[in-house]
């Protein structure tokens, strides 16, 4: 997975974030860090084939995933 920085976030807490959906190649393996970790705030279709799933984390900042 490849982290797109919107938000210009500091060098080290990019290289955190990036870590983190590295390890997360699949919905399943963002489901399960949501349920550890954050909270699946909202799940928007784009279409029949595309979802945005948006993680709330603990510092406030959100991850919204784009899934296929």
């Amino acid at each position: 997975m490849e982290l797109i920085d919107y938000a210009s976030l500091a060098a080290d807490e990019y290289a955190e974030l990036a870590a983190l959906v590295a390890g997360q190649p699949t919905l399943a393996e963002v489901a399960r860090y949501a349920a550890l970790a954050g909270r699946i705030e909202d799940v928007i279709a784009q279409d029949e084939y595309n979802l945005d799933v948006v993680v709330a984390l603990a510092s406030g900042r959100y991850l919204v995933y784009d899934t296929t």
